[in-house]
């Protein structure tokens, strides 16, 4: 899955400077490392990051820093792309983070994130929250309740990204349900896993 989303186009150069946004306990940023890249992982909660800093040890390359993913401590141009797991449908105004993450990446970097369509949709007792006129618990921006990749798409377009594009991640979705032996769930869910991606302008 992450080769896709770093997958050079034809001309780029590769993209092995790689900053994790919202990295959590470090398991996309250790796949990352592993795969030669040169890896930032970064979280604001210290708890989690300290889990990471333990899951990188063992790679030089790598490092963690405490910080807003929504406004990274980053240099401009410091990395040659940013990505994010599970991480866009929680902020208020993805479109602005986006648009700040296109600044920190080098020209023609890329900024790619995986997220699922109907995160407001997972859990019955949410739903039915929302249906008696109960206040949702769950947290969520307007990508929370995005059907598909479309408004996903429509953000990096409006960050001023170019070759937005989407790919079906819903095997991924359909993997995690077979594991976790839910039939029922695979049944009623309606969520599928995407990602975004698109780079930013060679100029700067």
């Amino acid at each position: 899955m992450l080769p896709l989303l770093l997958a050079p186009r034809a001309g780029q150069r590769p993209l092995r400077r790689v900053a994790d946004l919202g990295c959590g306990t470090g398991i996309v940023a250790e796949l990352l490392a592993r795969q030669g890249c040169a890896v930032i992982a970064i979280d604001r909660a210290e708890s989690r990051l300290a889990l990471a800093r333990q899951r990188l040890a063992p790679y030089p390359q790598a490092e963690c820093r405490s910080g807003d993913a929504a406004d990274p401590p980053l240099a401009p141009g410091e990395v040659d792309a940013i990505v994010s797991r599970n991480l866009l449908w929680l902020l208020p105004r993805p479109d602005q983070a986006l648009r700040r993450w296109r600044g920190l990446v080098a020209p023609g970097g890329r900024v790619a994130a995986i997220e699922a369509s109907h995160r407001h949709e997972r859990s019955w007792i949410a739903t039915l929250q929302r249906r008696l006129g109960a206040a949702g618990r769950h947290g969520g921006g307007p990508l929370a309740a995005a059907a598909d990749a479309g408004p996903a798409l429509a953000c990096w377009r409006q960050a001023g990204l170019e070759a937005a594009r989407a790919l079906d991640l819903s095997w991924v979705t359909a993997v995690k349900l077979h594991a976790a032996g839910a039939p029922l769930a695979a049944l009623l869910n309606r969520s599928r896993y995407y990602a975004v991606l698109g780079e930013a302008p060679a100029g700067g």
